[in-house]
């Protein structure tokens, strides 16, 4: 055989494989554009599934009783959790709907105060705490325990029933809530009444800039304090909002009773109010 028939022969059979090759690239390709397209599908159907899950499941009581165990599931209360710490740590990041922490009563129907003293976190929570009747449940908060929200957060305290928090005189915090961003609520239909004992208390929450991965930021804060109630504290030199460099308040307040030595807010704040109303615009 002559070299340019060796030659056309090695070509052809070259273009052939060439041929085959492309061929099979492009069943390839099909076979993975085919197999992206449904797996954008599914996860999409995942996605869907999971925020109904979510929406379905979260928007739930957690019960918390002294007789409970932080092993039980919290849903019932028949199998109550024991600690708030536990309550709060259940409540995953970014739960869709409002989550109700109930506190129960005792066998006698007697009130219980709950200890809280850890900082329990309602960053991306949204949180209602109440009691299941009027025998006045509350909170006993510690030195180290308090409250803390961030944006996309929410705790409200109170409702259907009087609740009331009771603050240690040997308590060191500066604040009952720390807010950076979010939104605080107190009271309602029926009081919110807190006992402060502490001498180092001089807001019942403040207001503070973001610190984010890469630089401070502003916040911007609702606070709503409906029929609170400190005139009966030991300690009544604090005021209601306190804040931070960079922060933004909105306060609403509804027919608080307060001692004459508590104001609505630290002379820090200027306030801008909202004509005809208890509502202000709080900037520092």
């Amino acid at each position: 055989m002559s070299e340019l028939s060796t030659a056309t022969a090695a070509l052809t059979l070259a273009a052939s494989e060439m041929k085959e090759a492309k061929e099979l690239f492009e069943d390839i390709r099909a076979d993975v554009d085919s197999s992206a397209t449904e797996l954008a599908n599914f996860v999409s159907q995942l996605s869907q599934d999971v925020n109904e899950v979510i929406s379905s499941v979260m928007d739930v009581t957690l019960y918390v009783s002294h007789n409970g165990d932080d092993l039980n599931s919290g849903l019932s209360s028949s199998s109550p959790l024991k600690t708030l710490d536990k309550a709060f740590n259940l409540i995953p990041e970014g739960a869709l709907g409002a989550i109700k922490l109930m506190l129960i009563t005792d066998d006698n129907g007697g009130p219980l105060l709950y200890p809280v003293d850890t900082g329990l976190e309602a960053t991306s929570k949204n949180i209602i705490l109440f009691s299941n009747d009027g025998a006045g449940n509350g909170l006993k908060v510690f030195d180290g325990g308090g409250f803390i929200v961030r944006s996309g957060g929410s705790i409200k305290f109170a409702n259907p029933y009087d609740f009331n928090i009771y603050i240690e005189s040997s308590r060191t915090n500066d604040s009952l809530v720390y807010g950076y961003g979010g939104s605080v609520q107190f009271g309602g239909y029926y009081p919110v009444n807190i006992f402060n004992d502490s001498p180092s208390l001089k807001s019942i929450v403040k207001a503070a800039y973001h610190t984010g991965d890469h630089k401070i930021g502003s916040t911007f804060s609702f606070v709503g304090m409906t029929k609170l109630n400190t005139s009966e504290s030991i300690q009544n030199n604090f005021s209601l909002i306190d804040g931070n460099l960079s922060c933004f308040v909105i306060l609403n307040t509804y027919s608080c009773v307060l001692d004459a030595e508590t104001s609505l807010f630290s002379s820090d704040l200027k306030p801008l109010q909202i004509p005809g109303s208890g509502a202000y615009l709080l900037s520092i």
